[in-house]
């Protein structure tokens, strides 16, 4: 292995540096699980709400039906890991929100199996019954 030092070393130090400031990675993330109840973030940072295993071909559904005061938090949308790329592969899903401001705001999530919010079937030890609330301060 070759050892630079002196002004070579300097140089190649900085230019590392440089190279890694830039691969950042981007916000940070704070994760809760949809029933936590709470959540408390710093301005900048993004909520990723987890709800756990997902299969949208068997009729899995959550729904925000509360959403958060846009001056607070800002909606980025649902994302499901998947564990294959085909149809009716089960995976982990998550909804993930930016702080826009210090604040607080209430999200509320429904689980509904086969149905939609209007006419919510929570479906046999699917999912919650009730609607599942969070609260979220963003200092």
């Amino acid at each position: 292995m070759q050892r630079f030092t002196g002004l070579a070393g300097a140089v190649l130090a900085a230019v590392t540096a440089v190279g890694l400031a830039g691969c950042s990675t981007g916000p940070e993330k704070v994760a809760v699980d949809v029933s936590a109840g709470s959540a408390v973030l710093s301005d900048g940072e993004i909520l990723r709400v987890d709800f756990g295993p997902h299969n949208a071909g068997i009729g899995n559904s959550w729904y925000l039906t509360t959403e958060p005061d846009r001056a607070v938090l800002a909606d980025r949308g649902q994302d499901v890991d998947r564990e294959c790329e085909m149809p009716g592969c089960d995976g982990t899903l998550h909804w993930e929100f930016a702080a826009v401001a210090p604040g607080q705001t209430t999200l509320v999530f429904r689980y509904c199996y086969r149905s939609r919010p209007d006419d919510c079937d929570p479906g046999p030890d699917r999912g919650p019954a009730d609607p599942v609330t969070l609260l979220v301060t963003v200092r």
